[in-house]
């Protein structure tokens, strides 16, 4: 099934992402931003033939600034501070590692459900058909990322646990995949409009 007749793609409002940790909550906002720009291009989808090219120049700034709310999101969110704010406490460190891991099964699944139905997209310009693609790849290598967080002991984090101190350690994939998919979204905007380089913070 082509997944552009589905109102927002076929992706959950926040990616599915919950809201224990400030961590989590960075997850969340990519993937509504991701969600977002599905949301443009159904309306680009559903429009009729003569009026879908006044649709793409209206949802032109909307795809944009979502597309730069992913990105400043990456930015911010790396952080070191967020890393140590997630190890505060031990429960909401392993109940909201337990609700990322969830989630992005969950938006992994609905990913490359999307994915699959990409080749029924018909009447669109190709540069769109790119642009969709972009986005899922985006939302599934944030997914795959987020899988790839872990706790162990092994390095110094004095976090409190059953009455003393025990040293542990979050690895952070960095999310340095995920920064390197957002190139491919901003060469998607830049093949449906002939615009010049910068205009999208870029």
């Amino acid at each position: 099934m082509n997944p552009l007749l589905d109102k927002y793609g076929g992706i959950k409002e926040f990616g599915g992402y919950r809201h224990f940790t400030e961590y989590e909550i960075s997850h969340g906002i990519y993937a509504e931003a991701a969600h977002c720009v599905l949301g443009s291009l159904h309306k680009v989808m559903v429009e009729d033939d003569e009026r879908r090219p006044i649709r793409l120049v209206v949802e032109r700034e909307h795809i944009g600034e979502e597309i730069g709310i992913m990105e400043s999101v990456i930015s911010e969110y790396m952080r070191p501070v967020y890393n140590l704010q997630l190890m505060d406490d031990i429960y909401t460190t392993t109940k909201s590692i337990n609700s990322i891991h969830q989630a992005s099964d969950d938006l992994l699944r609905d990913v490359e459900k999307a994915k699959s139905g990409i080749k029924y997209i018909r009447d669109l310009p190709k540069p769109v058909i790119y642009l969709t693609l972009s986005v899922y790849n985006a939302l599934g290598t944030l997914a795959v990322s987020a899988m790839g967080i872990n706790i162990h002991n092994c390095s110094r984090f004095n976090v409190w646990r059953d009455g003393e101190f025990t040293d542990m350690v979050l690895e952070d994939p960095r999310m340095s995949n995920v920064t390197r998919r957002l190139r491919y979204l901003y060469k998607g905007i830049y093949g449906i409009y002939p615009v010049k380089r910068g205009l999208f913070g870029r």
